[in-house]
């Protein structure tokens, strides 16, 4: 065999002719897959008035079905896949399930949002106070907390003693790092502090400089809630200054 001549594989499909049958001496011609592919264009050609013979031999000679590559003709016979989406009615039936969800959730959400906020004030108070009891002990200062209305609200803030310029008499002045805090009206603020100053006042030793032993009782502070009361939950939030300096806080429904 010389060494000039080349072959050429032949092309399997350059050759063959389009028609309703395939002829026999092609079938050798094509491999396992093309020749179910050029089947299944068959059929489909013989059940479409409006193949595209081009068409058709390109499906053969790539290998892709022929109702792959018309899908998107409209007027091959070939049925569209549909995409999958919700309808009106289905949106509507599934807004109703979530609307009468949240009705249902809805007073549990609101209970929430008030125990949230009525622990939120009493808690507040809770760490001025014994933030104001850690300036005392660390500064060796008389440290107080004092409660007064303002504008039809009970206010609170943070002074400490401190002498004046001249050597004159101690004086308190609002502490550093402190701001004036507000309890909410809707809790119904109870100050139960002595009615001269309505404050408490911390020693550099950390006790109650003005504990009054005779009504020891009289030195809480209660919050309220009348939304918890009416669902029969633990409305109250109270805090309580013992002689010591300690301060107890306890939930109670009254």
């Amino acid at each position: 065999m010389g060494s000039g001549q080349q072959f050429c594989r032949p092309d399997p499909i350059s050759h063959l002719k389009i028609t309703p049958e395939i002829t026999p001496g092609d079938h050798c011609l094509l491999s396992p897959r093309l020749l179910i592919c050029y089947q299944e264009a068959r059929r489909t050609a013989l059940k479409s008035k409006h193949i595209n013979l081009n068409l058709l031999a390109f499906c053969l000679s790539t290998g892709i079905k022929l109702g792959q590559k018309m899908s998107g003709q409209g007027k091959t016979g070939i049925k569209r896949m549909k995409n999958k989406g919700f309808t009106f009615i289905e949106i509507i039936v599934v807004l109703g399930i979530i609307g009468i969800a949240v009705a249902a959730s809805y007073p549990s959400i609101l209970n929430v949002l008030e125990v949230r906020a009525l622990e939120s004030s009493a808690r507040e108070l809770l760490t001025t106070l014994e933030a104001a009891r850690y300036t005392a002990v660390n500064d060796k200062v008389n440290c107080r907390v004092r409660f007064f209305q303002e504008d039809s609200q009970w206010r609170y803030m943070v002074e400490v003693e401190q002498a004046s310029i001249t050597g004159g008499a101690y004086t308190w002045q609002p502490a550093r790092k402190f701001i004036k805090q507000t309890l909410p009206p809707k809790f119904n603020p109870q100050i139960g502090l002595p009615s001269t100053d309505q404050s408490i006042v911390f020693s550099p030793l950390g006790l109650v400089a003005n504990y009054n032993f005779t009504t020891p009782q009289s030195f809480q502070i209660i919050l309220k809630s009348d939304k918890l009361r009416n669902l029969s939950q633990d409305n109250q939030r109270i805090i309580v200054i013992y002689a010591g300096g300690s301060i107890g806080y306890k939930k109670a429904r009254g």
